[in-house]
């Protein structure tokens, strides 16, 4: 019995209904509901302030669940795809960029965001939005013209914040308009979409960029608009048709500055222990260093290249050397996405972590060159240590020729140096 002084029915009935609660029989958790998402095409958009930025990916069944390819022009990235319940996860490997949605509408429907991870440890999240099936990128008016002006060729152009002009090659297929940019620094990757009523639309996803462009062709034949970069950028863009443009010589655009040794220099190995480069180029071979990073889609594609080139090359005596200048100043997580990156691409030659991925510091760190102009940044060396040339930037397949010349270019170098 409870001593009167210390019967409280404010605290004992409530435990006593309790105790009767526990002991009655529980209902069984139901278990979440599972929405399976339809395979086959998928067009999807990203929302942003005042626009849309469109793209495409394919969900394929595949022994272990799904898998997923973004399209983009003639271009198919391979992504990670994770079901569970209601819900579809796309991870763009090797990026830290994942797409989370609700699968609605009996599977014909996403809703969710897309969440890109930066160095520094700020994330940036845009609304998403998929529906099943093929339509043509930009809706309804997504085709290509067949009569009137074409916008098909080689453009000069003119960002609104650049004092460099950069170049446009588009290119006409019968139910959509190909292309790219190429800068100083690289190019603007695959780009799609539409040529009709003198208006021109173009797009790319590829886990790290999402970009759109649009223009308006004037009576004088000219093309004025804006450029969208996610939702944190934008800017006016001009074009003229200009057959002959080209952008100054990559080779010529960074050179040596007097003074510094490779030899004295010391960066991170991935295990977080100094790499004194005197150690690592001791022996006398011919090498390529590449300043990079893996935030960074050129970078990414010139790496395909160098593990085909060091495959190729090795038995010759080719070493390769990556430099990863990362977002952010976390040592920790910079040398675990570089870590991760080099095990999605399969790199087969040693990466060390150089440094901040600003410019300015990175200039800094590397003080072999009188700047770091952009990522990726690639060095040709014989096997006595003299530096045979300097790439700036890199144009990727997107460019078409473009990019075969480079090819070319960084393969005729290589047999020079070896």
């Amino acid at each position: 019995m409870i001593p009167a002084e210390r019967y409280n029915p404010a605290v004992i009935t409530p435990l006593v209904c309790l105790a009767l609660i526990l002991s009655l029989p529980q209902e069984p958790t139901p278990a979440p509901t599972s929405v399976l998402p339809k395979t086959g095409s998928w067009q999807a958009w990203l929302d942003i302030p005042g626009t849309t930025i469109p793209f495409q990916f394919d969900l394929v069944r595949v022994p272990e669940g799904y898998r997923a390819f973004l399209k983009n022009g003639h271009e198919r990235i391979p992504i990670v795809a994770y079901h569970e319940g209601s819900s579809l996860r796309l991870h763009c490997l090797p990026y830290d960029s994942w797409i989370t949605a609700e699968i609605r509408s009996g599977g014909i429907r996403l809703d969710g965001e897309w969440v890109l991870k930066r160095g520094n440890g700020t994330e940036s999240r845009l609304p998403f939005h998929a529906d099943h099936g093929f339509v043509p990128r930009f809706g309804e008016s997504g085709k290509t013209a067949r009569n009137g002006p074409r916008v098909e060729g080689r453009w000069k152009v003119q960002f609104e914040n650049s004092t460099q002009p950069a170049v446009g090659i588009f290119v006409h297929e019968p139910h959509r308009v190909l292309g790219t940019f190429l800068t100083t620094l690289g190019d603007y990757r695959y780009l799609e979409g539409s040529w009709e009523n003198n208006i021109l639309q173009l797009s790319c996803f590829d886990g790290a960029h999402a970009f759109r462009f649009d223009a308006q062709m004037d009576g004088d034949g000219r093309l004025g608009g804006m450029f969208y970069s996610r939702d944190t950028y934008s800017e006016v863009w001009t074009a003229r048709l200009d057959p002959l443009i080209e952008l100054p010589d990559p080779f010529a655009l960074t050179n040596l500055k007097p003074g510094s040794q490779l030899k004295d220099l010391v960066y991170t190995a991935l295990d977080g222990k100094p790499a004194p480069l005197k150690k690592i180029l001791a022996a006398p071979k011919p090498r390529i260093i590449v300043l990079f990073g893996t935030w960074c889609p050129n970078c990414t594609d010139e790496a395909r290249l160098l593990t085909r080139l060091s495959e190729q090359y090795a038995d010759r005596g080719l070493e390769i050397l990556g430099l990863a200048f990362e977002h952010g100043d976390d040592t920790k997580g910079q040398l675990a996405r570089i870590k991760k990156w080099q095990q999605a691409l399969k790199v087969p030659y040693p990466i060390l972590l150089g440094g901040s991925s600003n410019k300015s510091k990175a200039s800094q760190r590397f003080p072999i060159i009188d700047q770091v102009r952009a990522y990726p940044t690639t060095l040709f060396l014989k096997a006595d240590g003299t530096i045979q040339a300097i790439h700036t930037g890199f144009t990727g397949p997107a460019a078409g020729l473009e990019h075969a010349r480079l090819v070319e270019s960084f393969e005729l170098l290589v047999k020079e140096i070896l």
